[in-house]
């Protein structure tokens, strides 16, 4: 008898997790047909063989239902990523046409990527030898660490998300020049006009004035607002997360693992990113509640 109502039970569950991967399929089949009557149409409408003509369904067309907020659909079954992950590198090459190359650009691991707006000479530190590497306005340098090779995989893992954002970094800077008008471009260019050489810090502070919208520019391009607020609005009512001086009670932790996984960026990029939308408030840590902790 245990083994019947195993079995059933088995069953019954499969054929509910099975109604909840597919329920898309029914509306699928629904309501993206291209098939219809043509009493649906209004006089005058092309109409041929039953189908819309320009139309993929009668929900496409103007007579369907149109959602006024931008809806995100998911049908991949078992994926994690809810949302789809900015293709960071596709964007530098395809996108801004960048040529991205690695070198080592400081001693102690502060300095995680550089570019110029206009051709110039860079000092470079390799294995205690300093070389000079000519660097061309299309071109962006990454810390050679990037791309070491590390035992740990929590290593390369938390590799993969800094080189992700400071190429996001690299990439806002030049989307930033490029919209700037012709005379302040030439200014900008004129900084590197000396052809003298530069070693890698002194080149990166010449960046300095737009640091903060770089910072800005990069997140947004990682973390795209309108994803954020989907994922507010359906798991957490549109209320904002609390960090009580950097401790996060249940609530928050589970919904920084999710945005984190889901964008592909850490925890600190994460919080930054929030603090902008304003959907992280700082709070005492002496105000610390978790209702989860008993």
């Amino acid at each position: 008898k245990d083994g019947i109502q195993y079995v059933r039970s088995e069953l019954y569950l499969t054929m509910a997790k099975n109604c909840y991967l597919y329920s898309w399929f029914p509306v699928l089949m629904t309501a993206a047909s291209p098939i219809f009557h043509e009493t649906f149409m209004d006089a005058g409408e092309p109409v041929g063989g039953g189908r819309f003509l320009g139309y993929s369904s009668m929900r496409n067309s103007k007579y369907g239902y149109w959602n006024r907020e931008q809806i995100i659909l998911d049908f991949h079954r078992g994926e994690t990523k809810r949302f789809p992950q900015t293709d960071i590198d596709k964007m530098a090459s395809r996108y801004l046409h960048l040529l991205v190359r690695y070198a080592s650009l400081s001693d102690d691991g502060t300095l995680l990527g550089l570019t110029t707006y206009d051709r110039t000479t860079v000092n470079l530190n390799v294995d205690g030898t300093v070389q000079t590497m000519l660097l061309d306005p299309n071109m962006v340098l990454l810390e050679r660490k990037f791309i070491s090779q590390y035992p740990r995989a929590a290593v390369k893992e938390q590799l993969a998300l800094s080189r992700r954002f400071t190429l996001a970094h690299e990439c806002a800077h030049q989307i930033l020049f490029r919209l700037e008008p012709e005379n302040v471009k030439n200014s900008l260019r004129g900084q590197y006009s000396q052809r003298r050489q530069y070693d890698c810090r002194t080149l990166k502070t010449k960046e300095d004035w737009n640091e903060w919208q770089a910072n800005t520019l990069g997140a947004a391009i990682l973390m795209p607002r309108v994803y954020i607020a989907q994922y507010f609005e359906q798991f957490q009512k549109n209320e904002p997360l609390i960090s009580y001086g950097g401790k996060y009670a249940a609530r928050e932790r589970l919904a920084i693992a999710h945005l984190t996984g889901f964008f592909g960026v850490s925890r600190r990029m994460l919080e930054i990113r929030l603090r902008q939308l304003g959907l992280l408030h700082d709070l005492p840590r002496w105000q610390y509640f978790d209702p989860c902790e008993i």
